[in-house]
């Protein structure tokens, strides 16, 4: 929640700020590989587990295995650059499709899919290097986000079978980091990482997205 606070707090401050020198409109788009930690695996017997045996045997207290694959993300951003220095960034995102494993190693295991999506805002910071071309970037923002997808998990003490649907989202902080590179007054390349938390009832986990993508200033 502090996160959410100071980053609505650096929005409005930028905002408050327009009509300073190089103030500007920009859209762009990027794609990239993600990872989400931990896995929707993970948080679905931590979920069940939580049900059947009770607080305290989730997978961050059983030290779960679990792998994943996912397909990678795909970004569309819109903002106003105040200055130099400051923006405020909208986006809309789609994390990927991700399917993982997981077993927490006293009988329980799952197979999942699951879909990300996210909307969000940010403040963003940048210090330009050198002649400007080349700009340090920081960002601070709040997102809402989505996940759904399908659960297979078998308990073998209990012993059950469970098929079922994930669904799960919420209100949550992101941040991130990257380099902005222009060519000339209107182009401009981005490569960016940036982390989306995605906090469930169970788990504490989050998406990683590191991307690369092109800017378009008006």
């Amino acid at each position: 929640m502090r996160n959410i606070r100071l980053a609505l707090a650096l929005a409005a401050s930028v905002m408050l700020t327009a009509g300073t020198a190089r103030a500007e409109m920009y859209i762009g788009g990027s794609i990239g590989s993600t990872a989400m930690v931990p896995t929707v695996a993970e948080d679905a017997i931590s979920q069940w587990n939580a049900i059947a045996w009770g607080p305290g045997n989730d997978c961050d207290s059983l030290g779960c295995y679990s792998e994943e694959e996912a397909s990678g993300g795909l970004k569309f951003f819109a903002g106003y650059r105040v200055n130099p220095y400051f923006a405020v960034e909208g986006y809309l995102a789609y994390l990927g499709s991700f399917d993982s494993y997981a077993e927490d190693g006293y009988g329980v295991y799952a197979d999942a899919t699951a879909d990300v999506g996210t909307l969000g805002i940010a403040a963003v910071g940048m210090i330009p290097l050198g002649s400007g071309r080349v700009s340090l970037l920081g960002k601070l923002g709040v997102h809402s986000w989505s996940a759904e997808g399908d659960v297979y998990l078998v308990d073998t003490v209990y012993p059950a079978t469970v098929y079922g649907t994930y669904k799960e989202s919420g209100i949550d902080g992101m941040g991130g980091i990257g380099v902005q590179i222009d060519f000339g007054e209107r182009a401009a390349m981005r490569v960016e990482f940036e982390y989306f938390a995605a906090n469930t009832d169970y788990s504490e986990f989050g998406v990683g997205l590191l991307s690369v993508g092109g800017m378009f200033r008006f």
